[in-house]
């Protein structure tokens, strides 16, 4: 019978096939997986189409769901792959898929219109601004970032969509989707499921011993179900397709039953067997349950050992027995007639489906005729389906002859139609249909590579120079020299609130803290040097921050208003959400209002908004005049854009490895917001800087060596690659940021000699330029 509606979704994790039947028989209401390709946990086993399909039927049989990962960036020639993966899994019934591409989100209605479009925590959407940008995508479910409060959450809630939030398993010390540190540290990128973990890996701050600063405490909420049932979250979600099946099927038991006992109003105290059962599976030495109740903490943090602590043989066992030892089988029911010279006839029923079929003309028993055990014998073998036959009548003669054969091939012809009966989706996607319309889909297929056919629009002109800066003494660095066109001001830097620069100043001994100049009269300062300028917005925005950034944005527009700025620089969907009610946007886009507004307030989507193939950037051309060029792809890779006249691309910069909520600083020696910087070194002798943004309390993990493409900038500008080289100034200081902007004088300029080599820098690196990420 069906099963009665929860109303919250359990969703359980299933890195194989018998994760996914361990889920389900331990009682989940969903399970989420991936296949062999496209999913964010590229070393899980995962599965086959095939197996796919099957957990697809299986969970539908017990009236549960079962959504597919395909969260990560796709490069320009994955994208046909991805589409016909998806599309056979569409037809075959699959009830929802959990996306991080920007390019992949903006095609599935059109392809696939009745499958549901959750979006992933790596899209690290933080606030209802960004949780309204994915509107316009048909999406239906958010997974927000596990940074949020509970309170957080509850405004997101109000936009009328459904919250995904994590209860329990690992934690990524950065936000998720905002960690390029093993992608840089050796080229495996957790955009691309395939993180190297470099995270719980010993790092220490000066004068400090080696401690894992960075490995987080798995995450357990199980006493905290109760609060997040009330708060309206609509799916509690477990961590965990790379562990095992026991840890699926165990952890989603003890959940199951403390759901249940709290939604049927029982007052619920988690059993000391239940607890230590959580953990025991698979933890990192201690847990912790998560941010919903604080910021950050020094006690999320795994300190000693970030190793998995064993499980007992004795647990796994029973696990096994209870949930793994085999697959539920859904109980039918039936009859057969077996009748001297008629057809057999064969029903089976399950719950209110009922299926029936003619078999062969039974014969006279020369001999002896066919017993009522023979026939149930055969008829009640099920082999690898999902049923059990419980009660068979059977209305035999006593009379009649039919071979084996016979009545297994009756048995097979009723099954087969009671699957079609059951899981067949009358679902027919529009891809292919699609896919002849549009000339940058497909389409040629040469030497066994997909070959792409479009026009691409390359950059004629000289690329424009733009440099951000963070700091005072950087910008008046930037203005000696006349090569660069505009500048790149933080927000904060223009509302008074630089703490970061205050805590700098202090750190120095230089006193008394000196205020930036107001708006207007810093942006004055940069237009007697004939540059333009412009803003961005911070780089992780949470629902906390919206009303104190929606003022700062605010005031900074109106105190500018006679010298508006020529764009607004956005590295996350939430960003573009608050941009996009100031900024202009294109052609029929723009409302009434917006075309009254001063010309040139912009959106430019910044290095967090990924775009790594075609069909992402055609998305984001539609509500940004630019994007920049994401720091994961090599040179060949990038030649694939269409659009190079929109694009942007940095040459030099230390690169963000990783942005967090927990802050280093606390975590070693205690925050007083007053220190604006250290660094973390590693067991090579690396030195990462790490910067505290005091104000939105997040920090930033930089790499140890600036990114310089100052030997390819030639090669660049011949090829037309970008409109727009940018540099990007973030540690350095007066001295350090002048050198630079001297060297790449000389490299703009066309100077390639040992003197500008020399310049360059010290150590730097070229990033993905040349060796892509895998």
């Amino acid at each position: 019978m069906p099963e009665k509606k929860r109303k919250t979704e359990l969703l359980s994790p299933a890195g194989d096939i018998d994760g996914a039947v361990g889920a389900i028989n331990a009682g989940a209401d969903a399970v989420y997986l991936g296949t062999e390709e496209f999913s964010a946990r590229a070393y899980a086993k995962n599965l086959t189409i095939e197996e796919t399909i099957e957990m697809i039927q299986y969970a539908h049989l017990y009236h549960r769901k079962l959504y597919l990962t395909m969260n990560t960036l796709l490069k320009t020639m994955e994208f046909p792959r991805a589409l016909s993966v998806l599309d056979r899994l569409y037809q075959a019934g699959l009830d929802a898929v959990i996306v991080q591409d920007l390019g992949l989100l903006s095609c599935l209605h059109q392809y696939f219109p009745e499958l549901e479009i959750h979006a992933s925590t790596q899209l690290s959407v933080l606030s209802a601004a960004g949780m309204e940008q994915l509107k316009e995508y048909h999406v239906t479910r958010v997974v927000p970032g596990r940074e949020l409060s509970l309170a957080e959450l509850v405004e997101l809630k109000k936009t009328g969509m459904e919250l995904e939030c994590f209860i329990h398993g690992a934690m990524c010390y950065a936000y998720s989707g905002r960690c390029l540190m093993s992608s840089l540290a050796g080229g495996r990128s957790g955009n691309r499921g395939r993180c190297a973990g470099p995270c719980r890996k010993q790092y220490h701050i000066p004068g400090q011993k080696d401690a894992y600063l960075l490995s987080m405490k798995d995450m357990c909420s199980v006493d905290r179900i109760g609060a997040l049932i009330d708060a309206g979250i609509d799916s509690f979600k477990i961590e965990g397709r790379m562990k095992a099946a026991e840890y699926t099927a165990g952890v989603t038991s003890v959940y199951r039953k403390v759901i249940d006992r709290i939604e049927n109003g029982e007052k619920y105290v988690v059993t000391k067997a239940d607890r230590a059962v959580l953990k025991e599976l698979y933890i990192r030495s201690e847990l912790q349950d998560g941010y919903y109740f604080r910021h950050n903490d020094r006690n999320m943090i795994s300190l000693s050992d970030p190793a998995y602590s064993g499980c007992s043989d004795a647990l796994k066992e029973d696990i096994r027995r209870r949930y793994l030892a085999e697959r539920k089988r859904y109980p039918i029911s039936g009859e057969i007639a077996v009748c001297q010279g008629k057809p057999m006839r064969l029903t089976l029923r399950l719950d209110d489906h009922e299926e029936s079929a003619e078999g062969a003309v039974a014969d006279v028993a020369e001999k002896r005729a066919v017993s009522d055990e023979e026939i149930r014998k055969q008829i009640c073998k099920m082999g690898n389906t999902f049923y059990e036959i419980k009660e068979l009548k059977i209305a035999n003669d006593g009379k009649s002859f039919v071979a084996v054969s016979q009545l297994n091939d009756l048995r097979r012809s009723v099954l087969e139609k009671l699957d079609r009966a059951l899981f067949s989706m009358d679902r027919h996607s529009c891809l292919q249909q699609e896919i002849s319309k549009d000339n940058t889909k497909v389409l040629n297929q040469s030497q066994g590579e997909n070959r792409f056919i479009y026009e691409r629009q390359y950059s004629e002109k000289k690329p424009a120079i733009l440099i951000g800066v963070k700091t005072k003494e950087q910008l008046n660095m930037v203005l000696k020299y006349p090569y660069a066109d505009g500048v790149i001001l933080d927000l904060m830097m223009l509302s008074g609130e630089d703490l970061w620069d205050g805590a700098y100043k202090r750190e120095h001994n230089s006193g008394e803290i000196q205020r930036f100049d107001t708006a207007a009269g810093l942006i004055r300062k940069i237009s007697e040097t004939q540059k333009k300028w412009y803003l961005r917005l911070p780089e992780i925005i949470r629902q906390k921050d919206i009303g104190r950034i929606r003022e700062q944005l605010e005031t900074t527009l109106r105190l500018t208003d006679d010298m508006p700025p020529e764009g607004i620089y956005c590295g996350s969907l939430d960003a573009m959400g608050i941009a996009g009610e100031y900024a202009d946007r294109n052609g029929e886009n723009r409302t009434a209002a917006e075309q009254e507004m001063p010309k040139g307030r912009k959106i430019r989507a910044d290095q967090g908004i990924y775009i790594m193939n075609i069909q992402a950037e055609k998305d984001v051309l539609k509500h940004a005049v630019s994007y920049t060029a994401p720091l994961e792809l090599n040179r060949k890779e990038l030649s694939h854009a269409i659009r190079k006249d929109a694009r942007e691309l940095i040459v030099y910069g230390y690169l963000p490895m990783m942005y967090s909520a927990n802050c280093i600083v606390n975590t070693t020696e205690g925050c007083g917001r007053t220190k604006a910087r250290t660094r973390i070194i590693d067991q090579e002798n690396r030195e990462f800087p790490v910067l505290m943004n005091h104000y939105y309390c997040f920090n930033t993990i930089y790499n140890c060596v600036p990114l310089s493409l100052h030997q390819e900038v030639g090669w660049l500008y011949q090829a037309g690659e970008a409109a727009v080289f940018r540099m990007e100034f973030t540690i350095e200081d007066a001295v350090e940021t002048d050198r630079v902007m001297d060297c790449f004088q000389n490299v703009f300029s066309g100077d390639s000699s040992t003197r500008t080599e020399e310049e360059a820098g010290k150590e730097y690196t070229k990033g993905h330029f040349n060796r892509g990420v895998l």
